[in-house]
């Protein structure tokens, strides 16, 4: 994944590559009756990512950050449970014109 250098610089990132490893997450979605019933289960869900994405640094390749898609265009309060659970917005994939932002999780912080 792409960072500023200004991004870059907030984690303490000295790398000379214009990209850093990633392990993204693609897809990730809680019924709205799965909300309600199993309060916490999307924080549980990007938990539970962070922690494979821990188990494939120790394993089998190596990932600085956790990056997920934000769907702003169908949930609005979706940037704030992101935010809540650790995520910073990416500066390098973020506009206006994106029905997604980009959203990133320092899997090191």
């Amino acid at each position: 994944m792409r960072l500023s250098v200004a991004e870059k610089e907030l984690h303490h990132l000295d790398y000379p590559f214009k990209t850093l490893p990633a392990m993204k997450v693609a897809k990730l979605a809680v019924d709205e009756a799965a909300r309600q019933k199993y309060r916490g289960v999307g924080t549980y869900m990007l938990h539970q990512a962070a922690q494979i994405a821990w188990a494939c640094n120790d394993a089998y390749f190596a990932a600085r950050f956790l990056p997920v898609d934000a769907d702003v265009e169908h949930d609005e309060g979706v940037l704030a449970f992101y935010e809540k659970n650790g995520f910073a917005p990416n500066a390098e994939l973020t506009n206006r014109k994106r029905k997604t932002i980009s959203m990133r999780l320092d899997l090191y912080r």
